[in-house]
């Protein structure tokens, strides 16, 4: 009787769902692009280049907390919430002014004045 063959035991990886988290982020801000005369036609600047020049590019570094592989990834612009940002700055430092338009605003916290029980609010 012939003894069976040992066969190798295959390495079967194991799939699971990454649960990406962020571990590093960087922002390039906005460049003025600026192409003299002597440089438009011996310079080929693609549209990519163009894009992240005019609007600045925020890089994320992703990691996933089960396996440590990771990923980068690229946006256009910053990945931050603007009208938040001046919101912050607005309580930290006071009334924050933003021209746009050729009308100006002002973004400050507003503590409307208590009503008294006796007066009631005309509306």
């Amino acid at each position: 009787m012939e003894e069976p063959k040992e066969t190798p035991v295959e390495k079967k990886e194991l799939k699971h769902t990454h649960m990406w988290k962020i571990v590093g982020k960087t922002y390039a801000p906005p460049s003025p692009l600026q192409i003299t005369a002597e440089l438009e036609g011996s310079v080929h600047i693609d549209n990519e280049t163009v894009q992240k020049a005019l609007f600045g590019v925020t890089t994320l570094l992703w990691e996933c907390s089960s396996c440590g592989e990771t990923k980068r990834e690229e946006l256009l612009g910053s990945d931050e919430d603007l009208l938040e940002s001046v919101i912050n700055k607005a309580e930290k430092i006071g009334p924050q002014f933003v021209d746009r338009r050729g009308k100006s605003f002002i973004i400050s916290e507003w503590n409307p004045p208590a009503s008294s029980p006796d007066k009631v609010p005309v509306r």
